[in-house]
């Protein structure tokens, strides 16, 4: 007799992304305000890249050049901020990709890309990269990218992402042009910042993370 296999049963198709924009941006102006007088009130350090395999990290800012620091709750006072991110996120999970999600890993990342002040400085930027791979990001599930800084503070530093939609977050009808939008898409998603041009960009990077993948 033939052995019977079982195939579980598939999810539904969810999209590359989800996004708040405009009347429903992540966050209000005041709210981006007094994170950005929050963020900058410590101290930054450029950020580090990964190697896809352990916990190691590398400084390379032909890479990767950003200044950063991780916000907590209760030592920034930014639980509301905390909150926000699970109860938004949680819905668009739910809605959308119904991932096992656990909670925030690592800290809410405040970044700061700046414009060069000499020719031989970095422009801010981050190169082609996944926020998914070995060690603490093997437990990444979705990657949350908020816009702190209004458009005209400066020019360049877009987010642009690779999925079969071509879409470019910075671009004329992404959600990432207002103050207070955000993009939200799976950890495993190439996403890149291009060099910045002019002015400084203020932004927020979490990780929503959950039982690894198998």
């Amino acid at each position: 007799m033939q052995a019977m296999t079982f195939r579980p049963p598939e999810r539904p198709c969810f999209p590359p992304f989800v996004q708040w924009q405009g009347m429903h941006r992540f966050l209000s102006p005041p709210e981006c305000r007094e994170l950005i007088d929050v963020g900058t009130s410590g101290m930054l350090g450029l950020g580090m890249i990964g190697n896809a395999v352990n916990d190691g990290f590398k400084l390379d800012k032909t890479y990767r050049c950003v200044r950063t620091r991780a916000l907590f709750a209760a030592a920034d006072k930014v639980g509301w901020l905390y909150q926000r991110i699970y109860q938004l996120v949680g819905l668009a999970n739910d809605a959308q990709y119904r991932f096992d999600l656990t909670s925030i890993e690592e800290g809410i990342q405040f970044l700061r890309y700046d414009e060069p002040s000499t020719a031989e400085q970095q422009p801010g930027h981050y190169r082609w990269h996944q926020d998914f791979g070995g060690g603490r990001s093997s437990l990444r599930k979705l990657s949350l990218v908020v816009q702190l800084s209004e458009p005209e503070e400066y020019e360049g530093c877009e987010l642009r992402m690779f999925t079969d939609t071509d879409f470019a977050p910075n671009g004329p009808d992404g959600p990432l042009k207002g103050q207070g939008d955000a993009v939200l898409f799976p950890s495993w998603t190439p996403h890149m910042v291009t060099p910045i041009t002019r002015g400084t960009r203020y932004a927020l990077a979490a990780w929503v993370c959950g039982p690894q993948l198998r």
